[in-house]
């Protein structure tokens, strides 16, 4: 009988096999990465002297480096600020040998299971990670750290690592090491850092932007008292000193920078970039950032907003304002502005706030806000493509009701009070009707709306309703200047952008913006709107910006909310697209000292004139390209009939060629019924009653 062999013997022979595989797979991975493994040098300094991150502008000047050590020795550290360090990043730092090894196991495994792994790495490792500019997450490169980490140990004392990670790490605003980051936040040197400060520096380094402290005041105190609990658990302060330093207000020193350096674009630029490469290769991988800011123009676009808030702040009753008066600032309304280069997209200026020291929330990328008639430029785009309109076509501004079951009747009513009756489109845009605008998204339904705004770049998600042509949903500032844009560009679309160009330490290009416009409406269309978006400078709601210097030609529209909460602009020549934004942050109503509401002529429009004066200064009259199948007639604003050139009262307008006048309408209609105001369906509307003048056809 042929013998087993015992289960116990066949346990020995796995495990041995197993123990010689995994002597053989170390030995293959020494032999493959030692040679290749960079060398830790013979002075711990030049470990940590990882080249700056460099952000320039679009004429070549550096605008900021990201870096910048002031190294100090040890003793010269807060001891409370080592011990944060320690509670922090690694509590058992003087025990081990520089490698973790429970943390480091759980660390394998999570690696294999496919579970995201967080932690496991020493001081000491996080030391030697600044020997790798790859940044690849491969079992090699992590091989080669914990080799280096060895070898680092080996060679170095303890109190010589700690101060190589004190002096080397990212604290946040731009601040390497702590001496530079104690500076930074508290305007004193490392040595005199109390606990409670030494806490909150200490939590940064983990994540410096969700902890800025100037921008999440919150995260950074539940970071803060983190760090304290940690020092408290392990026995190196007292409950006493730990209440006391959770009760200590923190007094951070006031945030300077250059106006013209343009602080919220830099921060939009390094916060996008964190996201997408991570912390370790935005702040330790010595990249050079190619922007688009055009110093010149940031600085023309921060004095606007200066004055046009200044102007506003007077009207309102506000004394100057004061940025150190903290409990004063929610008093004063807030500013955001984008210019972008028509044709590319390129942000070239870009404010978020009235006062970066005073508020790091950026407005113009990150305020979603109501948008009133400044998008009505987009309804009426898409209106002249579905209904095959013009400027010359005669509409009806007279009382318009939506009836909804269930719900009260939807009834627009104009800004001034009245109606004008028949006038033709061109009059209906100036003038920003409110009653033509609810007649124009009824007959092209708020589908085509929603359409045409993503067609122009829109990102923001948007809901179908009839109120979108009141410009009832939000957008940022961002997006409203790229609309801007795609309508200067006759109906081509561009991304706005703020980065040209990434290049790592070695001159690799890492990302490299390149222009891909988008045809998305003819440009004949977009011409017809062109031309009525002239004439509100000319004869409409922004016939204002003359009073502030600005006389070349260029398209606009004014935009206002609901009791006067949002001020908005959009403007365009055609090479500057920028929109202006002014409002409250709490959403309240604008008003003057004397009650009444500001406007998007009078709070917005300003800080645009302001820019564009200055900004095209010496510029010479330039108009925009008129194309093939456009003619120009001169029409009775309200007949929609020729008329002589020299004849008063008379508008020229554009139209397509071989139009006769006047033109019929489809927009009589005085009275609907629709299922919902919401996501209406062809077909789900009806006619109550209509005007039958000049055979009116309803689109349902």
């Amino acid at each position: 009988m042929k013998k087993r062999t015992p289960f116990f013997a066949i346990l020995g022979y796995l495990a041995l096999a197993a123990t010689t595989i995994g002597i053989l797979g170390l030995v293959l991975m020494l032999v493959v990465t030692v040679p290749t493994s960079p060398r830790v040098p013979d002075e711990l300094n030049r470990l940590i002297a990882v080249p700056p991150t460099e952000v320039y502008a679009s004429d070549g000047s550096l605008l900021t480096r990201v870096g910048g050590r002031k190294a100090v020795p040890l003793d010269r550290i807060s001891d409370h600020f080592q011990q944060a360090v320690l509670a922090t990043e690694d509590d058992e730092f003087y025990q081990h040998h520089g490698v973790d090894k429970p943390a480091l196991v759980k660390a394998i495994v999570l690696s294999i299971t496919g579970s995201r792994s967080r932690g496991g790495s020493t001081i000491t490792q996080q030391l030697a990670k600044n020997l790798f500019f790859s940044f690849e997450k491969t079992y090699t490169r992590k091989f080669r750290e914990i080799l280096a980490t060895l070898e680092i140990e080996a060679r170095f004392s303890k109190d010589d690592i700690l101060n190589g990670y004190c002096n080397g790490v990212y604290f946040g605003n731009y601040s390497y090491g702590v001496e530079e980051a104690s500076t930074s936040y508290f305007g004193k040197h490392a040595s005199t850092l109390d606990l409670a400060q030494s806490a909150l520096l200490a939590g940064l380094p983990q994540s410096p932007s969700r902890f800025n402290p100037y921008r999440h005041p919150q995260r950074a105190i539940a970071k803060q008292s983190y760090v304290l609990g940690r020092m408290k658990q392990n026995g190196w302060i007292t409950q006493a000193q730990y209440s006391q330093a959770m009760a200590q207000e923190m007094e951070f020193r006031a945030l300077y920078a250059s106006a013209d350096e343009g602080s919220y674009f830099l921060d939009a630029v390094l916060d996008g970039l964190e996201e997408e490469y991570g912390e370790n290769i935005l702040y330790y991988g010595g990249l050079k950032i190619y922007t688009t800011l055009d110093p010149a123009l940031q600085g023309h676009a921060n004095r606007a907003v200066q004055q046009g808030l200044a102007d506003l702040d007077s009207r309102l009753g506000l004394e100057r304002f004061n940025p150190a008066n903290k409990d004063s600032r929610a008093d004063y309304p807030q500013a955001a502005f984008v210019a972008m280069e028509a044709a590319t997209g390129a942000v070239q200026a870009l404010v978020g706030g009235r006062d970066w020291q005073a508020s790091q929330f950026n407005r113009a990328t990150k305020a979603n806000r109501n948008m009133g008639s400044v998008l009505k430029p987009v309804l009426y785009l898409a209106a002249m493509e579905k209904l095959q309109i013009h400027p010359a076509t005669l509409v009806m501004d007279s009382s318009f009701v939506i009836e909804i079951p269930g719900t009260d009747p939807w009834a627009p009513s104009n800004f001034d009070p009245g109606f004008r009756e028949q006038i033709v489109l061109k009059v209906a845009l100036e003038h920003s009707i409110n009653t033509v605008a609810a007649r124009l998204i009824y007959a092209i339904t708020p589908e085509v709306m929603v359409e045409s705004l993503y067609r122009l770049g829109v990102r923001s998600p948007q809901r179908p309703h009839y109120a979108l042509s009141l410009g009832g949903t939000t957008l940022t500032a961002m997006e409203l200047a790229g609309i801007g844009g795609a309508i200067a560009n006759l109906g081509e679309t561009v991304d706005p952008f703020l980065i040209r160009r990434i290049e790592d330490a070695r001159g690799h290009i890492l990302q490299e913006h390149i222009v891909t416009p988008r045809a998305a409406f003819d440009p004949e269309i977009a011409y017809l709107l062109v031309d009525m978006m002239k004439g509100v400078f000319e004869e409409g709601t922004a016939r204002s910006a003359g009073r502030y210097g600005f006389t070349l030609p260029a398209i606009g529209k004014t935009g206002t909310t609901n009791d006067y909460r949002d001020s908005w602009f959009l403007g365009a020549t055609p090479r500057l697209s920028a929109s202006a934004w002014v409002g409250f942050d709490d959403n309240r109503e604008i008003r003057d000292s004397n009650g009444y509401g500001i406007t998007g002529a009078s709070g917005a429009l300003p800080i645009w004139a302001y820019f564009m004066t200055s900004a095209t200064e010496g510029e010479p009259p330039r108009d925009f390209p008129v194309p093939p199948g456009i003619e120009f007639r001169t029409v009775d604003p309200n007949e929609g009939t020729m008329i002589a050139s020299d004849r008063l009262g008379g508008i020229e307008l554009a139209v397509p060629t071989g139009t006769s006048l006047p033109d019929s309408t489809l927009l009589k209609i005085e009275q609907v019924r629709v299922d919902s105001i919401f996501a209406p369906l062809i077909g789900d509307s009806t006619v109550v009653d209509s005007l039958a003048v000049d055979s009116v056809e309803v689109v349902q």
